[in-house]
């Protein structure tokens, strides 16, 4: 018995082994066409369209905050204290979580907080009543 449950497991294993090697070597084709860093060797020199494109971005900012800063007044530059960038990122995450774009005044955030309340509290009814339904149908 052990003997026959081992060569009709062998055999399953044959018999899809080329399926097998198929589905490895097209996930190591697509790994290696994903990867932006494999390039053939005449276009690996060249920089790629993203980073010249992330390079320039970074010199804009760069060129903008040290010439903003020269024209600024001490105001304008203590706003990008340490404290100041935390609130703000914490604003923006809290924007992010309630999917509230515009920071008017303290009025949106709260009808964003109420609005993701509500959603909340839809999506917990709505399990909740999936739950007592499949055990009520369940027995």
């Amino acid at each position: 018995m052990l003997i026959a449950m081992m060569s009709n497991s062998f055999q399953k294993t044959h018999d899809d082994s080329e399926r097998e090697w198929k589905f490895h070597r097209t996930q190591l084709w697509l790994k290696f066409i994903r990867n932006e860093i494999n390039r053939p060797p005449p276009m690996n020199l060249l920089p790629r369209w993203k980073q010249v494109k992330r390079c320039y971005r970074f010199i804009a900012k760069m060129f903008r905050s040290v010439f903003s800063c020269c024209r600024s007044t001490d105001d304008e530059i203590s706003d990008f204290s340490e404290e100041a960038l935390r609130r703000r990122s914490q604003a923006n995450n809290q924007r992010r979580r309630t999917g509230i774009e515009q920071t008017i005044g303290a009025g949106t955030f709260l009808e964003g907080e109420t609005r993701y309340s509500k959603v909340l509290r839809l999506v917990v009814l709505r399990y909740v009543k999936k739950k007592v339904l499949h055990n009520e149908m369940v027995i």
